[in-house]
């Protein structure tokens, strides 16, 4: 998706006509209209400085709006590649679906991105759930900036486990291989003190 189509898809969401959302930027009555169309077409592109006035405008962070140009399976590939080099992004099958996880060994040097996962795994399952609505997650994710995240991640192991997220079975890190490595993992999720039934 270009940077085009996100400014057209949360227009859209804020119910405003290309030449009302120029006029908000301070286009002149004229050029509104067609200014807008031209960033949405890709036949120019917005200055970083309009970027982030469009993202107030929408009540979203300028990186939902400023996101990587992917017009192809190909481009969303290699962006998948991309993360699979620098995160240790991996692919796997859950015996439905293709799922796609981080690497236990490199996802505690990323610890940052981890967590940011955890908590987006959270958020969602909130929605599946009905605890909050499509507009509460739409917000927290076009919202998204990381600096919100906690870097404790005993807080969203115990939302992990009052929300009964079950990770696939089949993607399993490389610390469930044994049992040792179970009880050691297990022990960061429960209380000190506390017994973990394994």
């Amino acid at each position: 998706m270009t940077m085009g189509e996100r400014i057209r898809f949360f227009r859209k969401r804020n119910r405003l006509r290309a030449c009302d959302l120029g006029r908000l930027l301070g286009f002149g009555e004229s050029s509104a209209g067609t200014r807008i169309s031209q960033y949405e077409c890709a036949l120019r592109i917005p200055r970083p400085e309009l970027v982030r006035s469009m993202a107030e405008i929408f009540h979203v962070s300028p990186q939902a709006i400023a996101i990587p140009d992917m017009d192809s399976e190909t481009d969303l590939m290699h962006f998948l590649f991309a993360l699979e080099d620098t995160y240790g992004l991996k692919i796997g099958w859950n015996g439905l679906d293709i799922v796609l996880y981080l690497d236990d060994s490199m996802s505690k040097t990323n610890s940052l991105l981890h967590i940011s996962l955890m908590q987006w795994m959270i958020e969602s399952e909130k929605l599946k759930k009905g605890m909050i609505t499509s507009e509460e997650y739409d917000e927290w994710r076009y919202n998204y900036s990381g600096r919100t995240v906690s870097l404790d991640p005993d807080l969203y192991s115990e939302e992990i486990r009052r929300l009964n997220i079950v990770q696939p079975a089949v993607c399993l890190p490389s610390w469930m291989c044994s049992l040792d490595g179970i009880k050691k993992h297990a022990a960061s999720f429960y209380p000190a003190g506390s017994e973990a039934n394994i």
